[in-house]
Order: C-alpha cells, then structure tokens, then sequence
C-alpha cells in the first residue's frame, strides 16, 4: 500500500513539473504580446441591398486602409499574414435615407490572435432616395444670331437620370453650342448643372444617354435672279418680297446652307414698261423643311 501510495504522488509530482515547465516555457520562452499590422486594405458590402431598398448614397467617407492592433503569442503573431486579417464596412445595416455611422469590423484567421485596437473604427455616409426623373433639355448657343439661328430644340427632349432625390430636384440639362469652334457635329453632349449653373461631376447621379441631336430654325436671304435677258439690257435694281425665309432642319445642315433660289424668265418690251413684275418659284436646300412660301414677288428694274 505504501509503494502503491508513492507512486501516484510520484505520477502527481510529474504531472505538476510538466505543466510548470510548459507554463516556464510559454510565458518565457513563447510570451505574449502586441504587434500593429499596418495597411490593412479595407473592403466594403451590401452596396446591391441599398438599392433595391431604393436607396443611394449622397455623401460618404471610405477609408481605403487601416492600421490593427493585434494581441497573442510571439509564435502565432509571427505566423500572421496581412492576408489573414480583413476589415469591411457592411452597408446592408443601413434602412432609410439620413445620416449614418457605420463600425469598421475586423476578422483573423487565426483563432489564438485577437484584435485589440484599430486606427478608425467608424465611417460615415448619407444617404437618400434613389429615384430616376425625366429632365428637359435646354439648348444654349453663342454666335447663333449672326447666322439667322434660332428656335434650337434638342432631339430627344429628355434624358433620364437617375440618382438622389436632393441632387436632381435642382438639376438641369443644358447643350451648349459655340458657333465660333468651328465645324458643328450632328450629336451633342448634355451636360447637368446645379441652380449656380456649375457642371455636376457626380459619382451618384447616371443618364441613360447623354448624346441628343439638335435642330434649329434659320433666316435665311432669298435671291432672285432675271433670266434669259437680252443682250445689252442690265438690271437696275431688283425689289421682291419676303426678303428672307425661314427653313428648318438639323443644325449641322442649316450652319452648311447660304440662301433660298429664285430665277424668273423676262423679255424687256421697252415699249410698254421698263420694269417686270411677277411671281418666282423659289428653290429650297436639300434636307430641311420648307418654312416659308414657295413663290416671292419680284420686280425687276431694267436700264
């Protein structure tokens, strides 16, 4: 009973010296401690779930890196990999439009590491209505008057947008044409303006097709002609009515197009008047619609 009882105090006093040694070894040998991991690249989800609850964002701040703070054994912190560690910002917590302070979460692979400060623990964002409205487009121009243009109308006379509420309500589309650039495309950009008329660069706010073609209205000078005149008898002076007329078609055209033609055939009899009056067919370009009349009184001064 005696060597019974000495053994198993021997086998307690083992156990005892192993756990002691491995609790010497941990704690000296393998002790624990913090590292910062630095440049943790942070990803962001849940975009998808904000839209179909009809919502988008109007102003937000991302953080594309943090720095963590991580606590564990010497041997498991330098096994850890910046790839093992992740941080995200999960946007499907968000419900409804206002403001919103969103926790930077973060995960380790390892279970014997933990993380015990991070550099930013929050972002913030805004968020709104997301909503899509029809917005007429205005036609502006600079050196239209010299040429006779006017009355421009995009085609299509919308655009759809899509984005905040907030942000479109005070939104216009504008085509702005500088007649003095030079040569005139058949397609033009819309651009969208704020109520200061400043060009709006955002992230948030989509069209459907920004490219419009315009047309226009242009005045332009008719000319007569006398035909088949004798020899030696010259016009003095040439009086018709309208003097100008109106046609109408795609810009491109009309900024290409000088005058409305007209030819009228006259036999002087001296005899009888000098002057010779009627009515003359007038000629319209090719590709555009015929505003005016299609004939013009001319009379014809001969000497």
């Amino acid at each position: 009973m005696e060597k019974e009882i000495k053994r198993h105090v021997m086998q307690v006093l083992c156990i005892l010296c192993a756990v002691a040694l491995w609790m010497y070894v941990i704690y000296t040998e393998d002790p624990e401690m913090s590292v910062w991991m630095r440049n943790i690249p942070v990803s962001y989800v849940g975009n998808e779930t904000l839209t179909e609850r009809g919502l988008t964002f109007v102003e937000r701040t991302e953080l594309t890196q943090i720095n963590v703070k991580v606590t564990g054994r010497r041997s498991s912190l330098t096994r850890l990999q910046d790839s093992e560690i992740r941080a995200m910002v999960d946007y499907s917590a968000i419900m409804g439009t206002g403001n919103h302070t969103l926790p930077v979460s973060v995960s380790i692979a390892q279970s014997d590491v933990r993380v015990t400060k991070i550099s930013a623990s929050t972002v913030t964002c805004k968020t709104d209505a997301l909503v899509t409205v029809d917005k007429t487009v205005t036609v502006t121009t600079s050196g239209a008057e010299a040429l006779g243009i006017h009355d421009l109308t995009a085609s299509p006379s919308t655009v759809r947008v899509t984005g905040p509420e907030s942000i479109l309500t005070h939104l216009t589309a504008k085509v702005h044409i500088d007649f003095g650039d030079g040569e005139i495309s058949d397609s033009h950009i819309v651009s969208l303006s704020d109520q200061s008329g400043k060009f709006l660069w955002a992230d948030s706010v989509t069209m459907e097709s920004d490219s419009v073609t315009v047309s226009a209205t242009r005045s332009l000078d008719v000319k007569l002609e006398a035909a088949n005149l004798p020899e030696g008898v010259e016009i003095k002076e040439t009086v018709y009515n309208p003097e100008t007329v109106d046609v109408r078609g795609a810009l491109s055209d009309l900024v290409a197009l000088e005058d409305v033609r007209g030819a009228y055939s006259v036999w002087v009899d001296f005899s009888s008047s000098p002057a010779k009056s009627g009515q003359v067919y007038l000629s319209y370009p090719e590709g555009v619609e015929q505003l005016g009349p299609s004939h013009a009184s001319a009379e014809f001064h001969f000497e």
